[in-house]
């Protein structure tokens, strides 16, 4: 039974195929496919998918809108995708424990109502992120968190209320230079890195 496809470092693929409702997939990986720019609706029918890598994907404009049915979803990568602005309501993936969006340019949104469904999140890393505003606020909950990442978010004002993660071993906020808020933070850290900001 088929639950492992990887046809990374394909430069000719610019899709994903459709597909079937009877495939067990459980690892999926696209990464470094530089022409790649659609994911078909279809993939919300794997609904054994754990792990969808995306990295370096260059081109890759957004996500089918209906992308949160992915419930068994663990490990999310969609590191280097320069042209993505947004990323669909996460708010039913509540098994995501790795959400990895370094180098998204132009990302602009993660949606509010994604906050609750992040209690299991053990790692986000959004470095490089240079065009996001802001993070999901009240709604944040990151019980589980161990790396955060926000690095060279250069718009991030904010970071939000962090009182959550009992966990979190390792924030870096490294060169995310208007950054002007940071709310108390936790015992629980064994690394911060602050290098080059405006505040302290």
């Amino acid at each position: 039974m088929l639950k492992h496809v990887d046809p990374s470092y394909c430069g000719f693929i610019d899709e994903t195929p459709k597909f079937s409702p009877a495939l067990y997939l459980e690892n999926l990986y696209f990464r470094n496919c530089r022409f790649f720019k659609r994911i078909h609706e279809s993939i919300t029918s794997l609904s054994k998918l754990v792990t969808l890598n995306l990295e370096g994907c260059e081109t890759l404009e957004k996500l089918p809108i209906n992308f949160f049915m992915l419930k068994s979803l663990e490990v999310l990568n969609l590191s280097g995708s320069k042209t993505l602005e947004e990323i669909p309501d996460l708010s039913a993936s509540s098994n995501l424990k790795k959400l990895c969006l370094r180098e998204c340019n132009r990302l602009r949104i993660i949606y509010d109502s994604t906050g609750p469904s992040l209690d299991k999140l053990v790692t986000l890393d959004l470095k490089g992120c240079e065009n996001l505003k802001k993070l999901p606020s009240n709604s944040l909950v990151l019980n589980s968190l161990e790396f955060l990442n926000l690095s060279r978010c250069i718009d991030l004002e904010e970071i939000p209320d962090l009182s959550t993660a009992s966990k979190l071993k390792e924030l870096y906020l490294k060169e995310s230079y208007r950054l002007r808020i940071i709310h108390d933070l936790l015992n629980s850290l064994e690394f911060l890195n602050l290098r080059m900001l405006p505040i302290i």
